[in-house]
């Protein structure tokens, strides 16, 4: 269907191996990098004795694979962490994988492994890094601090997640408790040149807080880290270590060690909401990006974005019929229940309850997408309803009170699957947090576009 194929379209646009392919150039002895419209890094291989890679992230293995496509046996050694199932098969670098979002004893083993092999390798300013860093990496990059153990490291995310704490929270905390975050993997790889080269699944693509910020200077501290608790009323939550360790305010890494680092961004949300808001002007929709920096509780994120479409459905504003409604961030869910669901799936459903009035008015499909595929322990990539299932189940006796008690457990996805909604499932091989698209049409509109959508598709890939 049209909402499905901008979907993938998206999708398509942040694949992290084709995001490699498509910004690595070689010729020669020299490597060039299109970071941007107008943004090239270019390498004189020839400069350096030896080559590395390290990557870690949900995309962390296809853009390895796709690194090792271009330079060949160019590279030395590597390393690559990535989440189980989310693997490839690479050549002349080591994979290795690990569990999300929660720590494993395998991600600090597989940590302390690279640590140790990058100690070894004994590096100068002959020598080059290329670092890979997608969204995952801060769970599945991680070696505790002295004096804090897996455990500690356990207890304290746990807690933080399940009080809906935003990601910035989480990772200031984070790299105060770890060895190579906030910095510190920076100063475990001067003086070699690195290039790291991110996709950002952080709102604000700010570098210090994507996957911790391993290689950039860390703009918290230890203070702040325990702000972060007392805010979320977890300071008598926590072990009593953690809290010790915070209190010893240690020092950061120097501004030195920097110098030689260079980190650019290769794709975000952005880039996503870009290639939707083509596609869908491409079949005629007047489109409205409402933000690309969405956060907030799930639910009631949804529900603006509810009274949205009803002003577009009864006033033809801020966007007049046809047209789609974008979004992209994400959202938190502050864990009540006992239910099965996701960010993405709680956001539909509760969007769904919003807009149970709209229902059989105007034709209404909507989206929420998590574009790594796992909306959180749903085994699923989001929710997809069309107008159609929408109807048939809005005109269902007693659906609200059914939506509400779904909620109230937190069991989102659940529901979705009882009403006989497929779940959205797609290997993305990629990670840029959340999308939400929302399309409304007159009912002929509706049945017209579909097949020269797909046509256009079809053609655009061939170019």
């Amino acid at each position: 269907t049209e909402i499905e194929e901008i979907v993938l379209g998206a999708l398509d646009s942040v694949h992290s191996e084709h995001l490699i392919e498509r910004t690595f150039t070689v010729r020669d002895e020299t490597l060039e990098i299109a970071v941007g419209p107008s943004e090239n890094v270019k390498i004189n291989l020839g400069d350096y004795n030896r080559i590395f890679v390290l990557a870690f992230g949900k995309s962390a293995a296809y853009m390895s694979k796709a690194v090792e496509g271009k330079l060949g046996e160019k590279v030395n050694n590597g390393w690559c962490i990535t989440k189980k199932g989310f693997g490839t098969t690479l050549s002349r670098i080591c994979l290795l994988e690990g569990s999300h979002p929660l720590l494993d004893v395998e991600n600090v083993s597989h940590t302390k492994t690279i640590v140790a092999s990058i100690k070894e390798l004994q590096l100068t300013k002959d020598d080059l890094f290329i670092v890979l860093i997608s969204g995952g990496g801060s769970a599945l990059f991680e070696l505790p601090a002295d004096g804090i153990s897996l455990d500690d490291l356990r207890s304290v995310t746990r807690h933080l997640l399940r009080c809906g704490a935003p990601i910035d929270d989480i990772n200031c905390v984070r790299k105060e408790l770890s060895q190579v975050k906030g910095g510190k993997l920076a100063q475990l790889l001067c003086p070699a040149r690195v290039e790291a080269l991110i996709i950002s699944d952080v709102v604000g693509d700010r570098l210090d807080l994507i996957a911790s910020g391993p290689l950039i200077q860390n703009l918290t501290n230890a203070r702040d880290a325990l702000s972060v608790l007392e805010k979320h009323q977890l300071l008598d939550k926590v072990p009593s270590n953690v809290l010790q360790q915070l209190k010893s305010l240690s020092s950061p890494p120097s501004e030195g060690i920097f110098q030689d680092v260079q980190a650019k961004i290769l794709a975000s949300i952005g880039t996503c909401i870009s290639t939707m808001e083509r596609l869908c002007q491409n079949i005629g929709l007047e489109t409205l990006v409402l933000t690309t920096s969405l956060e907030g509780e799930a639910r009631e994120c949804a529900k603006f974005l509810a009274s949205v479409v009803k002003e577009v459905v009864g006033k033809d504003r801020p966007a007049k019929k046809p047209c789609a409604l974008l979004l992209g961030g994400e959202t938190t869910v502050t864990v009540k229940g006992n239910g099965k669901g996701g960010r993405n799936s709680e956001f539909a459903l509760s969007l769904f309850r919003s807009l149970l009035p709209l229902a059989g008015k105007c034709h209404l499909d909507f989206a929420c997408i998590a574009t790594d595929g796992d909306d959180g322990e749903t085994q699923s990539g989001g929710i997809i309803v069309h107008d159609q299932e929408f109807r048939q189940i809005a005109s269902k006796e007693n659906i609200l009170i059914d939506i509400n008690r779904s909620l109230e457990n937190n069991d989102s996805f659940s529901w979705f699957l009882q009403q006989g909604i497929k779940p959205f499932q797609c290997e993305t091989k990629t990670n840029v947090m959340d999308f939400v698209i929302v399309v409304s049409y007159t009912h002929l509109r509706a049945h017209e576009t579909g097949r020269n959508l797909v046509c256009r598709l079809l053609l655009e890939k061939k170019k």
